[in-house]
Order: C-alpha cells, then structure tokens, then sequence
C-alpha cells in the first residue's frame, strides 16, 4: 500500500486528545483499518489501489476509491461515506458500504465493479 504525504495542518496530532488524523491498524498479517480520527469532512479523500490482505475496512472519509486486481478474496467494508468507487478483481469479495451524509437531501454516489454481482451488499 503506497501513502500519500498531506500538509501537517491535516495530519498532526489532535492538541486535546494526542490522536493522529489517520490511523493505520493491521489487526493481523492480513487485516487493515484505516480511519480517519477528525470530524468528518476534515480530509475529504481516500484512495487505494495496491492491497494484498484479505480485509480491508475504511472508516470517515467523505469520497474513498478502491481499485484492487487480482483473484484474492477480500472483505471490504467502506464506513462513513458519501462517494465511493470500489473496484475488485474476479474473486469472490465481500463488498459493504456504510452511507453517511452532509445534509438531508444531499445526493450520495456509489459504484462498483466486482467479479459477480453477489459480492456487493
């Protein structure tokens, strides 16, 4: 997984709580959370397009692409999101998405191009 470098204004550690914006948690050899620790909306944008775990959980961000190759299973969760792109290869993937919003009547877009379409729910 390649990371991104964002300004320390984003990144730096809450000046209350000590947490990091972004935590990156590998739960075991082969599963990872990300999430991002500020108010929603703070940093708008994930991407990933290189894992090679089996789970994968993404919490808080407003707009996350995910656009992995390959025949492994994966479990992947997206949590808090408001616009999604989850791409998988053609293995049987676990796909959930979690919708948050802004407003009542905000608009929210979600697309996904899995092997089968039982992979989504």
């Amino acid at each position: 997984m390649n990371l991104v470098e964002l300004p320390d204004t984003q990144v730096g550690n809450d000046p209350d709580t000590g947490a990091p914006a972004i935590s990156i948690d590998w739960q075991d050899d082969d599963s990872l959370d990300i999430a991002l620790n500020r108010i929603w909306n703070t940093i708008k944008n994930i991407e990933i397009s290189d894992f090679t775990g089996s789970a994968l959980r993404i919490s808080n961000f407003v707009d996350a692409w995910v656009h992995l190759d390959g025949d492994a299973d994966r479990n992947i969760a997206n949590d808090g999101v408001k616009r999604a792109n989850i791409a998988t290869g053609g293995a049987d993937d676990h796909v959930r998405i979690g919708i948050d919003s802004n407003t009542a009547d905000a608009r929210q877009q979600l697309n996904g191009a899995v092997g089968t379409l039982d992979d989504m729910s």
